[in-house]
Formats: C-alpha cells, structure tokens, sequence
C-alpha cells in the first residue's frame, strides 16, 4: 500500500496517521512500542470496503508532544485517541486495538460508549498481567525503581536497541523485525514509560460486564507477552462476546497469521453490518 501518511497538530500533540479507503470508518489502535506501521497489511484488507485509519499514539511512532518527557498512561492515551476522532470528524463504526491498543479500545468503550459500535480485541491486556509474570516484580517497590531509572538510559537504549541484535524468531519476517526495532528506536521515554507502568496497573476486568457492543476478541495460543488468559477474561465477562485463538501464533498475530487474522475481522465486521441492517 503507498505511504498513505498525514499530520495534525492539536495544541501540544502532533499526530501522525495513516488513513485509506471509503465506507464506514474503522479506527485502529497500536500496541505498546509500536506505531500504526503494524497495520498497513490490514488497511489494505480493509480498504475496498471501508475507510481505516491509523493513527501513531502520542510518543510512538511518528506522534510526539513538545515535552518527550512527559508521563503518559492508557487514561491519556484514551483521552488522546477521543481527541483525534473528533478533529477528524470520525465516529468508528469499529475500533481494533492490539495489545496495550485493546485496552485502550476497552477504556473507549467504557468511559465514551456513544463514540463506537464495535470493538475487535487482538491480544488485549485486561487485568495487568504480562508475560513471564512480569507484571508480579515491576508492581513491586524494586521493579518501579527500575522502571523509573530507564528515563536515565532510554537515549542510549534507543539509539543503540538491543533488540537489533536479537535473532528473528522463524515466525517472523524480516522486515516486521527490522519495523520493530524502528518503532521502538522512536518511542518516546514520557508514552513507553506512562503506558508499561498504568498497563501493569489496569484493572478492565472489573467493569467488562458493562459493555453491550459486539465483541471480537483474537488471541495467539503461544503468546508470551501477554497471557492468552487476558482474552479468555475479556470473552467471559463481555457479553456475548465471540473470541478466536489461533493455535501456535504468539503476541503479533496480525504478522504471524494475516490472512486468518483478516478473514476473522472481515467476517465480524460484515455480520454485525448485516445484524444492524435487519434490527434496523
């Protein structure tokens, strides 16, 4: 797809964001450390039949805000991601958010119900875990020391990423890893921080039963990131809610798998179309 790449400045935040198609408008949101480069091969997909845009998060990809220093959570990123639909002039008629991006269409859903009809949860965070159990020694005392001392190194971390010397694991290919390790050299040390930290802290679980909206949630049975349990959560407690694991794909479903993780979101997509136009 050609580099479809526009800018908005909104007060101190400048978004960057990719947008094609015609049709009914489908947001989608990006993960942690990544930018909306990671749907490109959806928006494709999507295009003929709809209009898709993805937008870079504050601090991520090419987004930023004139202090890079400055801490900012799922709140602010949900907040932000309400902001740029509105100057847009957008209402989603779905939102698909990967990873920390289901938890931030989780917290649209919830505290701005009227914005979206649909949501497609690909690997979301839920209940604060994350892989390895992680999540148990950064909640404590030594792990938040750590994390605060990263914004003392994240210049040099960036600049010379570890992650460029890392062997691409054999379901990935080369140019998602070398996209990776792009993203993450952007990545603002004010959003990773503000995002990893309230993302170890959210707490969605307890207020899923609220949300009555048509719910595709895909999860990868061998995902390390985030537990597959984080899915199952969010299938049990969103009514009626329909959920897909896809067996042996990990965290980057949509790069593993694009063409079971695009016929999935096609078909969710046209039935509650189809489930709209009979109610109605």
């Amino acid at each position: 797809m050609t580099d479809l790449m526009q800018q908005l400045t909104l007060g101190n935040h400048h978004f960057a964001y990719r947008v094609a198609g015609s049709g009914p408008d489908v947001l989608l949101i990006h993960g942690w450390l990544s930018s909306g480069r990671m749907w490109e091969a959806l928006m494709a997909y999507l295009a003929p039949q709809y209009r898709v845009w993805a937008p870079d998060l504050i601090g991520f990809g090419d987004s930023w805000a004139d202090d890079p220093t400055r801490v900012l959570t799922v709140e602010d990123q949900t907040r932000l991601a309400v902001v740029f639909c509105k100057a847009v002039g957008i209402r989603p008629y779905a939102a698909i958010g990967h990873s920390m991006g289901g938890a931030i269409i989780l917290k649209l859903a919830l505290d701005y119900p009227e914005l979206l009809d649909r949501l497609v949860l690909v690997c979301p965070v839920v209940s604060g875990k994350i892989g390895w159990n992680l999540d148990a020694l950064l909640t404590t005392p030594v792990g938040q020391t750590m994390l605060a001392f990263g914004q003392y190194v994240w210049g040099t971390v960036t600049q010379f990423s570890p992650m460029s010397f890392f062997v691409a694991p054999p379901y990935l290919t080369r140019e998602v890893v070398q996209r990776t390790v792009e993203d993450f050299q952007k990545a603002a040390w004010g959003a990773t921080y503000g995002g990893l930290n309230s993302l170890l802290n959210i707490r969605l679980d307890r207020r899923l039963h609220e949300i009555d909206k048509p719910t595709l949630i895909i999860t990868g049975t061998h995902d390390l990131t985030v537990p597959p349990a984080e899915g199952r959560l969010a299938a049990a407690l969103i009514r009626g809610a329909r959920l897909i694991e896809l067996t042996g794909c990990h965290h980057q479903v949509p790069d593993e798998e694009p063409e079971r993780f695009h016929a999935a979101i096609a078909e969710f997509l046209a039935a509650a179309a189809s489930q709209s136009a009979y109610a109605a």
